[in-house]
């Protein structure tokens, strides 16, 4: 009986191993979208707009959520059918997507950043010219 049991416990755990691992795939690609809307709260509130300035941060961060979301989109329908392993054709492809997705979205908010930009104190400047650092204050390139 023990035997039985024992041969059985894959076939019983292979599926629920299948989907944790769809679990993994589907949050990783809702944390950029996450992550991207923290940093976007995080600058908004250090750079203590003015209402002026509040209009056009809106014009800004919808069009950055909107990418981001756009990946997070991209991401969820390029998860593996029926738990196989994309190949590697199908990796570049995906990432092509998402960096195709990331410039389409840099081109199309970088007239409403201009706007925004334009209207910063010097000390907003130095603070959105520091983007490069995440809200924990570590470079994002690290």
């Amino acid at each position: 009986m023990r035997r039985l049991c024992l041969a059985l416990l894959p076939l019983v755990l292979l599926p629920q191993l299948a989907l944790a691992q769809d679990n993994v795939f589907q949050k990783a690609c809702g944390e950029h979208y996450a992550l991207e809307a923290g940093r976007l709260s995080y600058l908004e509130a250090k750079l203590n707009l003015t209402d002026r300035q509040h209009a056009a941060w809106i014009k800004w961060s919808q069009w950055e959520l909107q990418g981001a979301q756009q990946q997070r989109d991209a991401c969820l329908s390029a998860l593996p059918k029926d738990h196989v392993r994309p190949t590697a054709i199908e990796r570049e492809s995906g990432k092509e997507k998402l960096l195709q997705i990331r410039l389409q979205t840099l081109q199309a908010a970088k007239p409403a950043l201009q706007d925004l930009y334009a209207i910063l104190t010097p000390e907003q400047k130095d603070v959105m010219d520091d983007g490069d650092r995440d809200y924990k204050g570590r470079s994002r390139r690290d």
